[in-house]
């Protein structure tokens, strides 16, 4: 798999100032480091099923196990996580490889915490570094967030809207991943509902990348989507709903919208959803490689029902 050269010379240029500029204040533990880089350069050249994540997992993670105080480890995870992540919008195709390695990471032999310079104030906990991926949750729900912000907010911003589709399929392979810190202790689905809500319930969706970025969802987690289905007893309101399914009042149909059957995610929403995705894949107003997405969607979504 290639990624463009640009976006590892441009870490590499950063990695170089960091440590020309490090003073015994400042010790340039801000920047993913050059053999990291290289490391991962090497692992996405291999093709997928290939090659051995786990032994790359040892390599890109060596910084932050041959750190000196505790500050370091937290700095060096944040920088790690930060460059998975912009890889991972860079270029979608290597987005399984980077599951794969995160996935290994849960794996390595525990990393014994050093003490030193953060002691009083980082919080990680020994025994808990590999296995639990301290702040990778946070890392990647505020960068989601963010990118949902700048498509879905007052102002829009177009790098953003560039890189939502990205970000909804790398959301979505995080979710379909059975290893619960890779998937943000199932966090990461919540991003669904809203995204396809607004994809698939609007009477007129964005279809050049509201539209695209939901199908993602199905693609690569219709399987943990169609889990989150309620059945409700009759007479349940809509507030028990959402408590009972998303958290934080997610599930409300948007104003106006094309669905009228009220919160939460039940049989008849899925099938809802069906055909809304069947509908926009025949639409003569939807661009070819939308049209090809909704119909991989719609191929993960009928096939739970056969399974």
């Amino acid at each position: 798999m290639k990624m463009n050269e640009e976006f590892f010379q441009k870490y590499l240029d950063q990695a170089d100032e960091a440590t020309a500029n490090a003073t015994p204040e400042e010790p340039g533990w801000h920047s993913v480091k050059q053999k990291q880089i290289n490391t991962f350069k090497d692992y996405v050249k291999e093709p997928l099923g290939t090659g051995k994540p786990h032994d790359e997992a040892v390599k890109i993670t060596q910084p932050i196990t041959d750190a000196s105080c505790l500050r370091e480890v937290d700095e060096q995870l944040f920088c790690l996580w930060t460059f998975l992540i912009e890889a991972a919008l860079e270029s979608p195709a290597i987005q399984p490889r980077i599951v794969d390695l995160l996935e290994a990471i849960t794996q390595l032999p525990e990393l014994e915490l050093p003490g030193g310079e953060g002691d009083d104030y980082v919080e990680l906990s020994q025994g808990d570094v590999w296995k639990k991926l301290p702040r990778w949750d946070h890392v990647w729900m505020d960068t989601y967030n963010l990118l949902e912000v700048g498509v879905f907010g007052s102002i829009k911003r177009l790098n953003t809207a560039n890189r939502w589709p990205a970000a909804t399929q790398f959301s979505a392979r995080l979710a379909s991943s059975p290893v619960s810190p890779v998937n943000c202790n199932g966090v990461v689905l919540d991003g669904a509902f809203d995204s396809i809500v607004q994809a698939l319930e609007k009477e007129e969706p964005n279809l050049e990348v509201v539209v695209p970025a939901a199908a993602q969802w199905f693609i690569h987690a219709s399987k943990a989507i169609h889990g989150r289905i309620l059945e409700v007893p009759e007479g349940t309101n809509s507030e028990q709903i959402m408590a009972l399914w998303f958290k934080d009042g997610y599930g409300e149909p948007v104003e106006d919208g094309l669905w009228k059957g009220g919160g939460g995610l039940s049989k008849g929403r899925w099938e809802f959803w069906n055909e809304r995705v069947a509908a926009l894949k025949d639409s003569e107003d939807v661009k070819e490689d939308v049209k090809q997405q909704l119909e991989q969607a719609l191929e993960s979504m009928l096939a739970i029902g056969r399974n």
